[in-house]
Formats: C-alpha cells, sequence, structure tokens
C-alpha cells in the first residue's frame, strides 16, 4: 500500500497536507482550485468519509505514522471568511502529540481579526504554528503587523511561487525574505503551486538549496511534485528539515479489499 515501510520510515520528516475546501478536505493539483475534489476513498468509525479532513488526517497516522500536519485554508487563501469550525475541530479532536502549521491566508485587510482568533486558539492549542504567506500579502508590513501580536517563534514565513514566479508583495521575494529575517523569523515554506499534485518532481530543491545556503540558521519546508521517498530525499539533501506530502500518499480505489472491507489499519 503506497511502498507504507518506506514511507513511514520518513515520517519524522513529513508533514501530511489537508487542504480544506468548504470544510470538506480536496486534493490538491497545479493551483487550480476551482477543480479540487474531495480526497477519497477515506474512512472514518467503520464508515464511508470522503472528504472528511479528520478522515485524512487519521489515514496520515495510522497508515505512514505522520504526526505533522499542514492544513491550507483554500476559502480563506481566494478572500473568503476563515474556516474557523473545520480548523478547530481538525485539531481539537486530533493526537496530543500532533504538530500543526495552518495557513489561513493571512493579509492586511483581515489582519486584526486574524491574529486576534489566532492568539484565542494558540492559548489552548500550543503545537500549532502559523504561516504568514506571501501569495496573500500587500507588502512586508503584514511580517510586522502580524509580529506585534504573535511570536515570530510560532510564525512560518510563506515563500510562494507559480511556475518559478514569485507570487508576493511587488518589492519581490529577496525584501520578503530579509524583512522577515529582521523580524525574528526563523522558519520558512517554499512552495511553487504548479506542481503541486502533479508528480512533477521536487521542483522547488534548487531553491532551498539557495536559501539554505544564504540563511544556513533558518529551519526550511517544501514539497509539491514528491512521487517518492527518493524525492523526499532531494528536498532534505537541499537543506529542507521536512517535506510537505499529499498526492505519493492519498489512499487509492486499490487500498480497498475486494472483500469490500476496509483495510486493518482504518477499522474500529
Amino acid at each position: 500500500m503506497n511502498n507504507r515501510r518506506a514511507w513511514t520510515s520518513m515520517a519524522d520528516h513529513l508533514i501530511g497536507v489537508i487542504d480544506l475546501q468548504a470544510g470538506v478536505a480536496v486534493h490538491g493539483i497545479a493551483g487550480n482550485r476551482a477543480r479540487y475534489l474531495p480526497v477519497r476513498p477515506l474512512w472514518r468509525s467503520g464508515h464511508t468519509a470522503d472528504g472528511n479532513p479528520l478522515a485524512l488526517a487519521d489515514w496520515y497516522r495510522q497508515q505512514f505514522q505522520i504526526r505533522s500536519f499542514y492544513v491550507a485554508d483554500l476559502d480563506a487563501l481566494q478572500g473568503a471568511a476563515v474556516q474557523h469550525t473545520a480548523i478547530e475541530s481538525l485539531i481539537s479532536q486530533g493526537n496530543p502529540e500532533d504538530q500543526w502549521l495552518i495557513d489561513i491566508g493571512m493579509c492586511q485587510h483581515h489582519a486584526d481579526s486574524q491574529t486576534r482568533w489566532m492568539q484565542k486558539f494558540s492559548g489552548s492549542h500550543s503545537r500549532v504554528d502559523w504561516i504568514i504567506a506571501s501569495e496573500s500579502a500587500m507588502s512586508t508590513n503584514l511580517i510586522t503587523h502580524v509580529c506585534n501580536s504573535i511570536s515570530p517563534a510560532s510564525l512560518v514565513l510563506g515563500v510562494d511561487f507559480r511556475d518559478g514566479r514569485f507570487v508576493g508583495p511587488d518589492s519581490g521575494v529577496e525584501h520578503w525574505i530579509s524583512a522577515a529575517d529582521q523580524a525574528g523569523l526563523r522558519r520558512g515554506l517554499v512552495l511553487d503551486v504548479a506542481v503541486v499534485g502533479t508528480n512533477a518532481g521536487p521542483g522547488t530543491a534548487e531553491l532551498c538549496w539557495s536559501l539554505h545556503q544564504r540563511l544556513p540558521t533558518w529551519h526550511w519546508t517544501s514539497g509539491g511534485g514528491c512521487r517518492s521517498v527518493d524525492d523526499v530525499a532531494a528536498f532534505l539533501e537541499a537543506g529542507c528539515d521536512r517535506c510537505l506530502i499529499a498526492s505519493a500518499l492519498l489512499p487509492k480505489q486499490s487500498d480497498i479489499p475486494r472483500t469490500g472491507a476496509l483495510p486493518p489499519s482504518v477499522r474500529d
């Protein structure tokens, strides 16, 4: 099942991706969010649970021993309201040892309300970190604004690309990273949405290596296009500590036994 033993051996370096759209866990492919479909097949408590984010988190834990999760609020990233209920439910019903990396599309227009909710939520969930994504930012002022309310130790800088082109403030990627470094951030997430879900290989590895050489005290995460543990290894060799993973580990129809029974690890 998805070469489970090999993936499990790298579990400490893997972050399971949960893309949330209208409360549903969807499969992201190449950034075309309007065409994302619910993840299936999934099961929870012995029943079909296609698109259930709790079931997807269970799948990552039970099949691959993953304990770190990246949650992207696709609604908020497209300008809609943050999915507070779905995110709170997902994390509250998770395991206490789980670590969470959350992207709610932080932006200048909603920064005050977003940070108030983040502060309240973090007060009862200490293992939650927050992404300041370049794709949602109008300027580097967002970094300063958020750092006035949230400790830089709980923040991860999103460095976003599409087809190799930086998606973010007009001042450019160098200014974006420098502003974060000056504000005290020491972690970054590098993504090129065009390769997400495409099985195209570790397309941002070279960029990660460059950033690692420039800022060796930072901790870098990347992902997108991973087909195998070798691709994950390529990210690690490029200076990343961890790698986002989704498509290569998502359940397939072939994971369902012909009898129709659930796989042993997802039964009650």
